[in-house]
């Protein structure tokens, strides 16, 4: 671990330098561990991921696509950075762009690739030789990712506040399933057909279970794990103790109070704070709606989502 006397990172800010991803010929070395495992891992604990491109060296390989594919459930936290941007000349760069943004489509499973930041991330003055029609482009670009990760420490205490408000309605969807799982078995006899039978069913019961609790259902377990797990553990669904509705909503304003105590302690530490000097401006709307994220959890309860 290396240490420096930076006021940024004195906000309580940890950067992890991954190693880079092989291409080429490279691929072939074998690390000695699971790489793309590694990364899911770092990945999980990670307020932000920032994933590093060279305009002059734009190549997506078998690995990077491993790595990008392991980040599954993390693409809001990922931004990229195409770095030496001065290296190349403005039609250049445009095509770059556009051949970035294309292979990223290909290997990110979300509806929208993440942000690309385009700038050059040198000490030093940018290219002599380079168009300096991009340098206005350039240095708001910079800005605009300096301030982000100098949000860090408040929106990454925001998201994890979210996290747990998301956590809390995935176990209250879970507990009403179970419960209304458990409460179908009749006769001894016929248990175990019977629980063959709810398996079997079990898309159709997150449908009636969502519109009859007004439950998200995107907050439902998957269907095939499920599945597998009750077989793999020998669980007997008719063991399972039924949750009440009182009991469930008494716990659930337990929660949303505690949350929402959360919330304005992180409103509290994270409205203020300096702007870090590297950035003059902010370069784009990235702090825009700030408040909002404050008031995330107030989903809590219903089937709208809560994460910031």
């Amino acid at each position: 671990m290396t240490q420096l006397p930076s006021g940024f990172l004195r906000r309580g800010i940890t950067l992890i330098d991954s190693p880079g991803v092989l291409s080429g010929e490279k691929q072939r070395v074998d690390r000695g561990y699971d790489f793309p495992a590694v990364t899911q891992h770092l990945a999980e604990r990670a307020d932000r991921i920032l994933l590093l491109f060279d305009c002059s060296k734009l190549d997506i390989s078998d690995e990077f696509k491993d790595v990008v594919r392991s980040l599954d459930m993390q693409h809001d936290k990922v931004r990229c950075l195409l770095n030496k941007a001065d290296l190349v000349e403005p039609d250049e760069l445009f095509r770059v762009y556009g051949a970035l943004l294309w292979s990223l489509g290909k290997v990110v499973d979300s509806p929208e690739v993440p942000r690309v930041f385009v700038t050059s991330m040198r000490e030093g003055p940018y290219r002599s030789s380079a168009d300096p029609s991009n340098f206005g482009l350039f240095d708001r670009e910079r800005a605009a990712l300096l301030h982000e990760l100098h949000d860090l420490p408040r929106d990454g205490l925001v998201r994890r506040i979210n996290e747990t408000a998301k956590r809390w309605r995935a176990v209250r969807t879970h507990a009403t399933l179970c419960s209304a799982l458990a409460s179908q078995f009749g006769v001894i006899g016929f248990r175990e057909k019977r629980q063959a039978q709810l398996l079997e069913e079990l898309e159709q019961t997150y449908f009636s279970l969502a519109k009859q609790h007004q439950l998200n259902a995107a907050d439902f377990p998957n269907p095939h794990r499920f599945r597998r797990l009750v077989a793999s553990l020998g669980t007997k669904m008719w063991h399972w103790q039924p949750i009440s509705d009182e009991e469930l909503s008494a716990v659930d304003r337990e929660v949303c109070e505690r949350v929402r105590a959360l919330l304005d302690v992180a409103s509290a530490q994270g409205l203020g704070g300096d702007v870090p000097a590297e950035g003059e401006g902010r370069g784009g709307a990235d702090g825009a709606g700030r408040d909002e994220h404050l008031a995330a959890a107030s989903g809590l309860g219903s089937g709208r989502s809560t994460s910031a």
